[in-house]
C-alpha cells in the first residue's frame, strides 16, 4: 500500500511541474482510480463477486417470469379443431379470444411432420380484437391417411408463432372390390371390400358373359373389417362380373369360376 501512495506522489509531483493545475488534478484523479482498482483486484473474493455482477447484468430479463407477465400475447387461442366433411374435404375451426396486431394466419399441413409442411391456406386476422373472433378453413383433402395440420399466427412486423398440431383421419378412398381366390369355385369364392367407412347396404349384381343377371341382392350387407360372401346358384364355369352400387358411388370386378 505504502509503495502505491509513493508512486501516486511521484507522478502528481512530475505531472504538476509541466502540466496546468486543472489538467494535472484530472490525470491524479484517474491514476488514483486505476491504483484503487489494482488493489481491489488482490482483496478476496474480488473476481467471484465481479462474476455475478456479470452474470445479472446480462440475464434475460424474461428468465424471471415475474418480469415478462404484463407482456401482451399476440393471439389468445381458444381451440383448433379439424373435422373430415366427406371424402374429399375436410374443416379447420379455430376461435381466438384476443388479438393484438394479428396481421393473418397460414393453414399448414403434412402427412408427415418430421418431413416439414407446406402451406395450403392464408386468413386474415383481425389485428386488434378483445372480444372473441371465429376463424375457419374448407380444405380439399382426399388423402387416404391421417392428415396433420397446424396453424402459423404471423404478426404485423413479421413474428409469428405456430398453433398445436392437430390430426384429420383420411378418407376412405375409392369403392373397390376384389374377388379371391380368382379363379375360384362358385360356393367358395368372396370379395373383400376397400373404401368403406363403416357398415353399409349395397346393391349386388352378377352378370354373365353375356351380359345375363345371374345373381342380384338390393341390400347386401357390407362393412369394412369382413369378407363377403355370395350364393350364388350352380353356374358353369366362366367369366362372371360383380357389379356393387352404394349410394351414387359404385364398383366393378371381374372373376372366374372353375368346375
Amino acid at each position: 500500500m505504502k509503495n502505491f501512495i509513493l508512486l501516486i506522489t511521484l507522478f502528481v509531483g512530475a505531472i504538476g511541474g509541466t502540466m496546468p493545475q486543472a489538467n494535472a488534478q484530472e490525470s491524479v484523479s484517474e491514476t488514483i482510480a486505476q491504483v484503487e482498482s489494482l488493489i481491489a483486484r488482490t482483496r478476496p473474493g474480488y473476481y467471484i463477486q465481479q462474476f455475478v455482477i456479470d452474470l445479472v447484468a446480462n440475464r434475460d430479463p424474461c428468465g424471471d417470469p415475474r418480469t415478462c407477465l404484463l407482456a401482451p400475447l399476440p393471439v389468445e387461442l381458444l381451440y383448433f379443431t379439424g373435422a373430415r366433411l366427406d371424402e374429399e374435404n375436410v374443416l379447420l375451426k379455430w376461435e381466438t379470444t384476443s388479438e393484438v396486431n394479428n396481421d393473418y394466419f397460414e393453414v399448414e399441413r403434412t402427412l408427415n411432420p418430421a418431413l416439414g409442411y407446406e402451406t395450403v391456406g392464408t386468413v386474415k386476422g383481425h389485428g386488434n380484437a378483445s372480444s372473441n373472433v371465429q376463424y375457419q378453413w374448407p380444405d380439399p383433402n382426399t388423402f387416404g391417411t391421417y392428415t396433420y395440420y397446424r396453424l402459423k399466427q404471423v404478426d404485423f412486423d413479421g413474428t409469428f408463432a405456430y398453433s398445436t398440431i392437430i390430426a384429420v383421419r383420411g378418407g376412405a378412398g375409392p369403392l373397390a372390390v376384389t374377388a379371391f381366390p380368382n379363379p375360384g369355385q362358385a360356393r367358395h369364392i368372396r370379395f373383400k371390400m376397400t373404401g368403406l367407412r363403416q357398415a353399409t347396404g349395397a346393391m349386388a349384381t352378377v352378370y354373365d358373359i353375356q351380359g345375363r343377371i345371374i345373381y342380384q341382392n338390393p341390400d347386401l350387407k357390407v362393412s369394412p373389417e369382413e369378407n363377403v360372401t355370395l350364393n350364388l346358384p350352380q353356374v358353369s364355369a366362366g367369366t362372371y362380373t360383380l357389379r356393387l352400387a352404394i349410394g351414387d358411388r359404385e364398383t366393378v370386378s371381374t372373376f372366374v369360376l372353375v368346375p
